[in-house]
């Protein structure tokens, strides 16, 4: 793991990381770090848990947005398990999209209504277009 993904990991689990490091790119990497190094279940389990700690130790956390997360992280394995790529930087090039226009990358799994539900907030809400590919056995429901 780089030094600065090291960084952004302990910043996140240990809610020190300066509110303005914490970017959708940062959400991106944070997303790559986990995939690359936890099981499926154990990224999203890390991901969302410490993103959502985070943004309550700012007082931030109507910010939260629950199915975002677990979208992400689910986005960034998807892409991981289609191309070989040497860090996140290089996942990036090759995926311009997730930063470039996140929103038209989750088009294909969710319309804007399904994302703009409260409930999504709060809880996973399953794709209403296309299912993410998961290995078979991974449960989504009540992560």
């Amino acid at each position: 793991m780089l030094k600065e993904e090291q960084l952004l990991l302990e910043g996140i689990e240990q809610r020190s990381l300066a509110p303005n490091e914490f970017t959708h790119r940062s959400h991106l990497r944070l997303a790559y770090i986990y995939c690359c190094y936890f099981p499926l279940e154990e990224a999203l389990s890390r991901c969302t848990k410490g993103i959502k700690a985070y943004a309550e130790s700012l007082g931030a956390h109507q910010k939260y947005h629950h199915t975002l997360t677990v979208a992400a992280v689910l986005l960034v394995r998807q892409r991981l398990s289609k191309q070989r790529v040497e860090g996140f930087e290089e996942l990036i090039t090759a995926n311009p999209d997730l930063v470039a226009n996140f929103k038209g990358a989750l088009a294909e799994h969710y319309s804007a209504e399904h994302l703009e539900n409260p409930e999504a907030k709060q809880l996973y809400l399953p794709p209403d277009r296309s299912p993410f590919v998961v290995p078979e056995g991974i449960l989504l429901e009540g992560i």
